[in-house]
């Protein structure tokens, strides 16, 4: 039987119980273990004053073994509690707690994109956040753009769905995906740190030939020093040792910089170093497309736990030269900061053939898992249907809600638009819900043109480049009233719908207009409206204009649907029930009455 919402929730409030059950048990057996360390240390103190040091050596081992014992239980209580944390994120995302919700990387977009801010992608209270749950920046950006994007593709939808369908049952790999980056960092974390090392170049004129150069002056210091000793061959060590420190004073400064660097890329690997263990060692036989994504983790060679071997190895020789006694008698025997910066060069090399592919998986795989997460919390979604062009209806769903509402206040519509150049008129009373429907209609297209599940029960649509005026603000820096503002959003759909483009575009007005006079509103809106309804274009306008509903009855492709109010005992009541044609109540003077304005004098 297929889980619903509710089911779902129960299932992660009993797990959450669970796990602070054993969290507690983890914590009591801590405190019962840390309660013998006293003990065995005065016993070890009173046992030594009998039978000698025996006793405290034994004290010590008990002490060192206990010890161990108790890191390791810490350890467990952590990663329950971040097992915890991610359930308890889980919940939130689930029941809308923005609170517990956690904040996604910084991510960048383009504050004049067409929807953006006007269907709420972006924000504190944003689409983007609710869905995302990447740990590093590129993961967040990659699912910001997909979400965004103005011109979605047939190939990168079925793409990006089949990949859904295997991630969503998936939950568990999922959750220990995001364990392990947990468990490294609390940080979010960043790619391209990983591959601006690549671009580390250092000083490089004479390392190819100057380390063999100092490599045989090494053998020849050891042989010429030995025959010295022996009493065999007068001082000449001591040219070729001059020789040796001439080209190792020269390299120095070359090798200073790479040790630099690999000391960069180890900090930034071991991030990413549990992260990489889990995908280079995951099963993933049943799991062709993701198998597929992952290649690089498992099949390339080296693989990443190979790699990661040589950059330790690395790193610690060059930190055994970072003491100075250590340092000068290494590179005097051998020349040891030479040999070291020329094998960072040789896997530097390697590593600009793997880490771009790394990264890239990496982001593509946290996009994709968070789209997953969406789906496995919220089972009434469904996938859509994307239609090829001449197919029909251009865009029609049942029982379409908004993903950003609550299930138990969330009211959900039918609405069908059959070809392009259909305009619904949408009519209605204050705060009766055009607004929030067109959102409605706008997030569900955003989610269905990234690959996702949208929330309704069934949705067809074709493709549509999104464009919307909804929420339009002025700009004082910028010197643009709220009317420029609004006609320069206007202008930007006029333009894309006359752009050389292969696909129509759905538009989504607010109070068309609303910046200026009602005589020129209603002027201009009757002329824009009967623009669109001649176009390549569909789309939903909203308005309080009741004049311009008259159009229906000129324009065939026009029609009018509305949302109503009633007013019981003093208080206004809303079903945000979507119906045809114009609305035939208006409720401005009644709020204006409830609220104590003095409407007798209008």
């Amino acid at each position: 039987m297929k889980p619903t919402a509710q089911t779902r929730t129960q299932a992660l409030e009993r797990h959450l119980r669970r796990i602070q059950r054993q969290i507690e048990r983890f914590e009591a057996r801590r405190e019962r273990v840390a309660r013998f360390r006293p003990l065995i240390f005065f016993l070890g103190l009173a046992l030594t004053y009998w039978t000698g040091w025996t006793s405290l050596i034994f004290a010590a081992l008990i002490m060192l073994v206990e010890s161990i014992h108790y890191n390791r239980i810490g350890r467990r209580i952590r990663r329950h509690r971040l097992w915890h944390s991610i359930k308890s994120a889980h919940l939130a995302r689930m029941t809308l707690d923005w609170q517990h919700i956690p904040e996604p990387p910084p991510s960048a977009y383009d504050e004049q994109h067409p929807f953006a801010v006007d269907l709420d992608i972006v924000g504190g209270r944003s689409l983007h956040r609710l869905i995302n749950r990447a740990v590093s920046r590129q993961g967040s950006q990659r699912l910001l753009d997909w979400l965004l994007n103005a011109a979605p593709q047939r190939e990168q939808i079925e793409s990006r769905r089949n990949m859904l369908r295997e991630l969503i049952p998936l939950s568990r790999f999922r959750d220990k995906l995001l364990l392990q980056c947990l468990l490294v960092s609390k940080e979010h974390l960043d790619g391209d740190n990983l591959l601006r090392w690549l671009h580390i170049h250092p000083t490089e004129t004479r390392s190819s030939y100057m380390f063999p150069a100092a490599l045989m002056l090494a053998v020849v210091n050891i042989l010429l020093f030995g025959a010295f000793w022996l009493g065999w061959l007068p001082g000449w060590w001591l040219i070729s040792a001059a020789a040796y420190l001439v080209i190792y004073f020269v390299n120095l400064p070359t090798c200073q910089e790479r040790f630099d660097a690999v000391m960069v890329l180890y900090d930034e690997l071991d991030k990413f170093k549990a992260i990489l263990h889990y995908l280079e060692c995951y099963p993933y036989a049943n799991h062709p497309n993701l198998r597929h994504l992952c290649a690089p983790f498992w099949q390339e060679t080296p693989l990443p736990s190979a790699l990661m071997k040589k950059v330790t190895w690395l790193t610690a020789a060059v930190g055994l030269r970072m003491n100075p006694m250590a340092g000068l008698l290494l590179n005097l025997a051998f020349p040891w900061d030479m040999t070291a910066a020329w094998f960072i060069a040789r896997y530097q090399a390697e590593c600009a053939r793997q880490f771009p592919r790394w990264v890239e998986a990496w982001t593509e795989l946290e996009a994709l898992v968070s789209l997953a997460d969406f789906a496995y919390l919220h089972p009434d979604c469904i996938f859509p249907e994307i239609l090829e062009d001449a197919q029909t209806p251009a865009f029609q769903a049942v029982a379409l809600a908004h993903p950003l509402i609550p299930a138990e206040r969330c009211v959900a519509n039918d609405i069908q638009l059959a070809e392009t150049g259909d305009i619904v008129l949408l009519t209605g009373s204050n705060m009766a819900g055009k607004s929030t429907f067109l959102k409605t209609v706008g997030v569900n297209l955003c989610l269905a043109y990234a690959g996702s599940v949208v929330n309704a029960t069934a949705m067809q649509t074709r493709l549509f480049r999104v464009y919307s005026c909804i929420q339009i603000h002025d700009s004082i820096a910028d010197g643009f009233s709220f009317f420029y503002a609004e006609v320069r959003r206007l202008k930007q759909m006029i333009d894309a719908i006359h752009a050389d483009n292969a696909l129509p575009v759905c538009v989504l007005i607010d109070e068309i207009f609303k910046g200026t006079n009602s005589r020129e509103r209603l002027i201009g809106g009757r002329a824009y409206i009967q623009h669109l309804a001649a176009q390549r274009a569909i789309g939903l306008i909203a308005t309080h204009d009741l004049e311009l509903a008259q159009l229906a009855e000129q324009i065939g492709s026009l029609r009018n649907a509305h949302f109503r109010d009633d007013v019981t005992e003093g208080t206004m009541m809303f079903d945000y029930r979507l119906r045809p044609g114009v609305c035939p109540t208006t409720n401005a003077l009644k709020i204006m009455s409830m609220n104590g304005l003095p409407i007798e004098h209008i």
